[in-house]
């Protein structure tokens, strides 16, 4: 992503502006001003249409058709919003009836209608709304087409997909594709910057590919036939997020021409395309100099771009990067020494002086890489050093010695990762078990089927049973059958669908079925068939297709459950006349997020409870992952909890806001609707998390501290701000 592009001028700067707050609801990354911040002014829906909406979209019911009427029959804003809860509703259970009728709803006389529906036929990725797609595409309304482009985009990527029912279409694909790559050069910069961001999904392979590459190129040129004047910023390096994202070996120069662009941005995705492209003399020299560039993120991706090419020549600056200022340069540094393993002599030293950093996830990194260089060579030696983290009281150190034992010889490295199960943090024991995963000797392998079947947590027991599906065998069977059929409580509905993933892959297996799996199987599916759970409803009936077959399938209607909570504005919670702001403290300073109830209510609402009965305080951020994300809020520490306010999962709300720097997000786990406490933080814009992710608010103070957080911090407080309308509510100000 990089050389200088040009400048865009005042006149667009602001069109530039104007267009990011109708893509994005931001004008992106706003500074610190030290003063205090206010929400933005909103108008929560509050009349009993809005209230039936959300309780049947909670339920993923249509209400007997009820959503259907409303989006025929109520005003514009009813209909709108009837849209985009159609487009929640799964389409596994609503099929073609949601998706018709959503199609009808492309001619509906108001555009934003049209445009809800749009985005709803895009998140449903139902691929039998291609055709109603293309028919719409000329609409006069530049934000239907832009829910256009992003529905055309989804649609095409899962008709390229091997997972489509009798295999990809690749021509319709390319159909769909073809219909976004016009929208390239839209006289309207809002559907042209959808348009490039769309194409970061579109097929990498078949007979469009080529066209999308060249004609992302064409977007970066100064003279563009078909779009007024010269590329904006945003189009700039979200074109070369879009050509790095599709490993696009064409966009080779426009890397090499972005990677010193005055964009930081532009600088990132540049450097994050060379090191995705086939290595070069020329890239591997652009890489080293940016690995000291002044913007952390830059650097980062180039530490990485520099380890996946590891042309030796490069080591020098590798090393250089060791005495960065930034902690999370230095980690990566560190996390790049393995792929220079060759020269193992000229680490020795500064590997060594990395266990010794200020910072302790940079010690932890440089532990990793020393044993993964030297753990077999010197086993002894690193034996000494990783005993030493793990008796340390630093936790994050505690982890990386759980890692770090994998890369010893099994007779040593398995004692100690036994040693770190025994560990009372998860973020610790946790850890152990993946070694004893990849350690895969027999009595590892023991240990993992033990933890399985009987430990008490079911967070270690889900990381057992994915620390033994590489290497997935019919002994492991039994453990599995008990795991999925005694999970319950937090974490049990993710533990029984991995669990019976991991049965499927071994009764698939070529030679194995049923019979492999033992006593208990066939009973086990039946019952899970009927879980309060969808997906775990889901994974249970692919694995009896694909073990015992789907002519034997049973028909099982899916089971009633009572109505869960819905807070309404209003009733349960203030009717906010601006966004919510919310300050979160942590170890490194304070960051606050203006929250977006308007968009999605059941997360922000959630959040909020936490945040003020003090759920957070002193939670860690369990994951960080430089230039990507900052990931914290489970009360377990380790990844594998976290539940809403009700003590159960929250749908998703995806929307058309876009992740970028600052946005505050919703982790989750493959099932869309698994959302719970934790949060994440971008680093940058991710437009792959858009319409994937629920985002719920934006940073507005505190970048320096989102920059600052590492593994191993924590939240110290939470607390609502300009409350007082709510402060009886939520006890905010505690």
């Amino acid at each position: 992503m990089r050389v200088s592009p040009l400048r865009p001028s005042k006149l667009a700067a602001v069109a530039l502006a104007c267009a990011m707050v109708a893509a994005c609801g931001t004008t992106g990354d706003p500074e610190d001003t030290g003063t205090r911040p206010r929400g933005s002014l909103i108008a929560l829906p509050t009349r009993v249409e809005f209230a039936e909406i959300a309780s049947l979209e909670e339920a993923r019911r249509t209400g007997s058709g009820r959503l259907l009427e409303l989006l025929v029959a109520g005003d514009t804003p009813v209909r709108a919003r009837a849209a985009q809860a159609l487009g929640r509703m799964p389409l596994e259970r609503y099929g073609v009836e949601v998706t018709d009728a959503l199609a009808t709803a492309l001619g509906d006389p108001d555009a934003q209608v049209r445009a809800a529906a749009a985005r709803a036929l895009g998140w449903r990725g139902d691929v039998t709304a291609a055709g109603a797609i293309a028919l719409a595409w000329e609409d006069a309304e530049p934000a239907v087409r832009s829910a256009l482009v992003d529905a055309a985009a989804r649609i095409a990527q899962r008709l390229s997909s091997e997972d489509l029912e009798g295999g990809p279409d690749k021509n319709g694909a390319a159909e769909m594709a073809r219909l976004v790559i016009r929208r390239l050069y839209d006289p309207v910069v809002d559907v042209r910057v959808e348009a490039i961001s769309a194409c970061g999904m579109l097929p990498v392979e078949g007979p469009v590919a080529g066209e999308i590459d060249r004609d992302l190129l064409g977007v970066l040129s100064p003279i563009r036939p078909r779009a007024s004047g010269p590329p904006l910023e945003t189009e700039i390096w979200l074109t070369l997020y879009a050509l790095q994202r599709r490993r696009s070996e064409v966009g080779r120069g426009a890397y090499l021409e972005h990677d010193t662009s005055p964009y930081p941005e532009a600088r990132i995705f540049a450097v994050r395309g060379l090191a995705r492209t086939r290595s070069s003399p020329e890239g591997v020299r652009s890489l080293e100099r940016a690995a000291s560039d002044p913007d952390w993120r830059v650097a980062v991706e180039a530490l990485r771009g520099l380890a996946t090419h590891a042309d030796e020549s490069s080591l020098p600056s590798v090393l250089a990067a060791l005495d960065s200022r930034s902690p999370h340069v230095r980690r990566t540094a560190c996390e790049a020494l393995p792929a220079f393993a060759a020269q193992a002599e000229k680490l020795r030293a500064r590997a060594q002086r990395g266990l010794r950093d200020r910072s302790s996830s940079v010690r932890s990194a440089a532990l990793v890489a020393y044993a993964e260089i030297f753990g077999a060579r010197e086993p002894e030696a690193v034996q000494r050093e990783i005993v030493a983290f793990s008796d340390s009281s630093d936790l994050v150190g505690r982890r990386a010695a759980g890692q770090a034992a994998r890369f010893l010889p099994a007779r040593i490295g398995e004692p100690l990762a036994d040693r770190l199960l025994l560990d009372p943090e998860p973020f610790v024991s946790t850890m152990a078990i993946e070694s004893l995963g990849e350690i895969a000797t027999p009595s590892a392998r023991a240990r993992l089927r033990d933890i399985v079947a009987n430990d008490s947590d079911n967070g270690r027991r889900l990381t057992a049973v994915l620390a033994l599906r590489a290497t997935g065998s019919p002994e492991d069977a039994p453990a599995l059958i008990r795991a999925a059929s005694n999970a319950v409580g937090d974490v049990g509905p993710e533990l029984a669908w991995n669990a019976l993933e991991s049965l499927r892959a071994i009764g698939s297996a070529e030679g194995a079925g049923a019979a492999a799996l033992g006593d208990g199987f066939e009973e086990l599916l039946r019952t899970a068939l009927r879980s309060q759970n969808p997906q775990v409803r889901l994974v249970a009936r692919t694995t009896w297709i694909d073990v015992l077959g789907e002519a034997s399938l049973p028909n099982v209607p899916p089971p009633t459950s009572s109505p869960r909570t819905i807070p309404l504005p209003g009733r349960d919670y203030p009717d906010w006349q601006r966004n919510p702001l919310v300050e979160v403290a942590t170890t490194r300073g304070v960051m606050v997020f203006e929250l977006f109830p308007e968009d999605a209510p059941l997360h922000v609402y959630s959040f909020v409870q936490h945040a003020t009965t003090g759920h957070y305080d002193g939670t860690l951020f369990h994951r960080v992952v430089p230039d990507f994300v900052v990931q914290g809020g489970d009360y377990r520490g380790d990844g594998n909890g976290g539940l809403d306010w009700r003590g159960t999962s929250l749908r998703h709300e995806f929307t058309p806001r876009k992740f970028l720097r600052g946005s505050l997000g919703m982790p989750r786990n493959e099932w869309v609707d698994s959302g719970g406490s934790q949060i994440f933080v971008t680093h940058r814009p991710t437009p792959h998390l858009d319409g994937n992710y629920t985002l719920f608010g934006r940073m507005v103070q505190g970048f320096d501290v989102l920059d600052a957080i590492e593994e191993g911090d924590r939240i110290v407080s939470t607390r609502l701000l300009d409350a007082s309308a709510a402060v009886e509510r939520f006890g905010a100000g505690r």
